[in-house]
C-alpha cells in the first residue's frame, strides 16, 4: 500500500515537474505583439511585448518571429523618433539603413538569381562571375544607392569587357564576341540607381559551359593536325577544314538565328551545323589558338541609338597576314581578299586592297582529326544547350562575400523546380536535375523555356518561424496523466473491496 502510495505521489511530482518545464520553454510567440517608446539615460528605446503573455521580448525575438524591421520609425509626442534595432538613432542612418534592408529583401526575393552587392568591386565582379561561368538566365544585382558604388565605372566596365565602346563599331577579337553578342546599348545609369536594381538577361551568351568543355578539349587537340608551316598555311589549314566539314544552316535571319543558337564556334566545330557568325566565330577561334591575330566582322546595316535598334545582314572575318588584314569569309568561300575602305568603323587596321595570291591545296588527316572528335563528343555532358533562368551557381576564382541574405557561391545545386510550358501552351511545374558542370538535363521534352524560378522571401521567413509547439506534447501528457491516476485509483477501490471482503 505504501509503495502504491510512493508510486501516485511521484507520478504526480514528475507530470508537475515536466509541465512546468514546457510551460517555461514554450514561447511560441502567436499572439502578436504590441510595441511602446520608453526613455532609457536620455535615449529614447522601444519596448516589445506579448500580447496574451507577460514580460517583454528583446529586439531579435520581435525581428525573428514577427518580422520586426530593424530600421523604424514612430511618433512620440508630436515628433518622428528613428530606430536602429530599437534603439534611437539619426534620419541620416535610418534612411541609409531603410534602403539597405530594402536590398537585402529583394535579394532574398529572387533568390540564387540575385547577386547582393556594396561596392563597385563586387558589382564588377558579379558580371564575371555572370559571363564567365556562361551562365543563362535573367540576374538580378541589388544595391542600395547610400553604399560606395560608382556606376560609371561600372557602367565603363561593362561596356568594355561585355558590349562595345561605340554603337558603330563593327569588328571583334574572340575573346569580346566569341562567347557572347556584345551588348551594343548597355543599360540606363539613371535608370539603375534609380531601382537600385540592374536586371541582366544574358540571352547573348552564345555558348553554354558544357559546350565549352567538349569544344576545348576537341580543338587543343586538332590544332597540332592545322598548327603546321608558315603562317599563311595555318590559315589555309582551318580555312579549308572548316568549309569540307560543317555544312550552312538555312536561316530565317539574324535575330532568328541568333535565339536558335547556330551562332557558336561549338556549333561550327563540333555539330558542324551553323550560319555565317558561327563560321566566323569558330575560325577567329582557331586563329587565337594558333596565335594569329583575326577579328569577326559584322556588316552592319543600321544602328539607331534612340530606338535601340541594330541590324547585321552578314558576317565574315578578317585575318592578318605579313603585316595586313584580308577578309575571310567562310559562308561564301572567299579566302585572303581585299577589303574595302568602308567596311570596317575605323582605320586602325592595317587593310589590304589587294588579293593574296598563294597555292591552296593542302593536306589534312580527316579520319584522325574525326576520331579525336568522337572521342571530344563522348565527355559526359548534359543534352542542354540553351536554358533560360538556371539556379546554378558555379564555382568561380571569385566568390562573392558571405552575408546573412546570400549562400556560400561554391555550393552546387543538384535539384530544382522550375515553372515552364507544356506542349500544349499549359503553364506547368516541373522537377529538374542540374548536373555538376552547371546546366540542367533536359528529358525528352528537350528545352525548358524557364518563365519564372525566384525563391520568396515568405518561404523563408516561414522557414524561420518554424518552432516546435510544446502543448502539442504537453496536453496529451496530462490527459494520459490523469487517464492513468483513474484506472490506478479504480483499481486501488476494487483491491481494498476485496482485503474488506476476506476480513
Amino acid at each position: 500500500m505504501k509503495f502504491r502510495n510512493f508510486f501516485y505521489a511521484f507520478f504526480l511530482f514528475s507530470t508537475m515537474l515536466l509541465t512546468t518545464f514546457i510551460l517555461y520553454n514554450n514561447k511560441s510567440y502567436s499572439y502578436g505583439i504590441s510595441k511602446q517608446i520608453s526613455v532609457e539615460n536620455g535615449k529614447k528605446v522601444i519596448e516589445y511585448a506579448e500580447i496574451g503573455n507577460d514580460g517583454h521580448i528583446s529586439f531579435e525575438d520581435a525581428h525573428k518571429y514577427f518580422n520586426v524591421p530593424i530600421y523604424e520609425q514612430m511618433y512620440y509626442n508630436g515628433e518622428t523618433i528613428y530606430f536602429d534595432k530599437g534603439q534611437e538613432t539619426d534620419y541620416h542612418t535610418y534612411i541609409k539603413g531603410t534602403e539597405a534592408e530594402r536590398a537585402d529583401n529583394d535579394a532574398l526575393l529572387y533568390g540564387k538569381n540575385a547577386y547582393r552587392v556594396h561596392t563597385t568591386k563586387e558589382f564588377i565582379h558579379a558580371f564575371d562571375d555572370i559571363y564567365q561561368n556562361l551562365k543563362i538566365g535573367e540576374f538580378h544585382i541589388i544595391f542600395s544607392k547610400y553604399e560606395p558604388i560608382d556606376l560609371n565605372q561600372v557602367k565603363s566596365y561593362y561596356d568594355e569587357h561585355y558590349g562595345v565602346k561605340n554603337v558603330h563599331q563593327n569588328y571583334y577579337t574572340y575573346q569580346e564576341k566569341g562567347l557572347w553578342e556584345p551588348d551594343r546599348f548597355s543599360f540606363d545609369i539613371s535608370n539603375v540607381n534609380r531601382n537600385g536594381e540592374l536586371v541582366l538577361s544574358t540571352i547573348n551568351i552564345r555558348l553554354s559551359g558544357n559546350e565549352r568543355v567538349i569544344l576545348e578539349d576537341f580543338v587543343n587537340k586538332l590544332i597540332p593536325y592545322l598548327n603546321k608551316g608558315t603562317d599563311y598555311e595555318k590559315i589555309l589549314a582551318a580555312y579549308t577544314y572548316m568549309i569540307n566539314t560543317s555544312y550552312y544552316f538555312v536561316d530565317n535571319g539574324f535575330t532568328n538565328d541568333f535565339l536558335a543558337s547556330y551562332t557558336s564556334a561549338y556549333d561550327s566545330l563540333i555539330a558542324k551545323g551553323t550560319n555565317c557568325i558561327g563560321y566566323s566565330i569558330g575560325f577567329s577561334y582557331l586563329m587565337d589558338k594558333m596565335g594569329i591575330e583575326s577579328y569577326i566582322v559584322d556588316q552592319v546595316t543600321q544602328v539607331n541609338e534612340v530606338e535601340h535598334i541594330f541590324e547585321s545582314v552578314h558576317t565574315y572575318n578578317v585575318v592578318k597576314l605579313e603585316n595586313k588584314f584580308y577578309k575571310v569569309d567562310l559562308t561564301g568561300k572567299s579566302f585572303l581578299t581585299a577589303i574595302n575602305n568602308n567596311e570596317l568603323y575605323d582605320n586602325a587596321l592595317n587593310i589590304s586592297s589587294t588579293n593574296y595570291m598563294g597555292n591552296k591545296n593542302i593536306s589534312i588527316d580527316y579520319d584522325s582529326i574525326n576520331k579525336i572528335l568522337s572521342s571530344s563528343k563522348s565527355i559526359k555532358t548534359t543534352t542542354t544547350k540553351r536554358v533560360e533562368g538556371t539556379t546554378t551557381i558555379k564555382n568561380y576564382p571569385y566568390t562573392m562575400p558571405k552575408d546573412n541574405n546570400r549562400k556560400d557561391t561554391t555550393n552546387i545545386v543538384k535539384t530544382s523546380i522550375v515553372t515552364t510550358k507544356d506542349e500544349s501552351g499549359n503553364t506547368v511545374t516541373v522537377p529538374v536535375e542540374i548536373s555538376e558542370s552547371g546546366e540542367i538535363i533536359t528529358n525528352s521534352r528537350g528545352k525548358y523555356e524557364i518563365i519564372t524560378e525566384n525563391t520568396t522571401k515568405e518561404k523563408e521567413k516561414n522557414k524561420e518561424k518554424t518552432r516546435i509547439n510544446y502543448n502539442y506534447i504537453l496536453i496529451p501528457l496530462l490527459i494520459l496523466g490523469l487517464i492513468t491516476l483513474f484506472i490506478l485509483s479504480i483499481k486501488d477501490k476494487k483491491k481494498k473491496k476485496e482485503e474488506q471482503k476476506k476480513e
